[in-house]
């Protein structure tokens, strides 16, 4: 028996046009991690479209016109550079984001694992099916999803 546990996008990455602002470092101790609050902030000020930061950077499919007084950024509206390791990362951490927006009524999302809300119950037992997606974008620009079976008892 074989079961399919990943799937290649026709969709190239080189296609994908997406906003891209590039922050500097302000704490180098925090340097991975300092825009991740922020990038939550940002996205509250702007109606919660889909966004997501890695590194220096903070992506999202729509314009962030919105921002906190005292960030200095520098704007970009394009596709990725293949060849940046970050901007790549970004962008998988875009598309997890957008399918988790996409479907929330229906599931919980929680750093790529997805949780129906409703479950079955056997024996009082809460059963949740969900599933486990990564989000993989080659040098090449073929974009990968890869997905694992997850259930959730409660």
């Amino acid at each position: 028996m074989y079961f399919f546990s990943e799937w290649l996008m026709t969709l190239h990455a080189g296609e994908i046009q997406f906003h891209l602002y590039k922050l500097p470092v302000r704490n180098y101790e925090e340097k991975d991690y300092e825009n991740g609050s922020l990038s939550r902030l940002v996205a509250k000020m702007n109606g919660d479209p889909v966004v997501a930061f890695y590194g220096p950077y903070i992506g999202s499919f729509e314009e962030l016109k919105k921002w906190p007084e005292g960030y200095e950024k520098e704007h970009e509206y394009r596709a990725i550079d293949l060849e940046n390791e970050r901007e790549r990362k970004l962008l998988q951490r875009l598309i997890l984001n957008g399918i988790g927006k996409a479907n929330k009524s229906e599931y919980h999302h929680d750093y790529g694992t997805f949780v129906a809300k409703k479950g079955d119950s056997i024996e009082g037992i809460r059963v949740h099916k969900g599933i486990h997606l990564d989000v993989l974008v080659e040098p090449n620009g073929n974009i990968i999803i890869g997905f694992d079976m997850k259930f959730r008892l409660f």
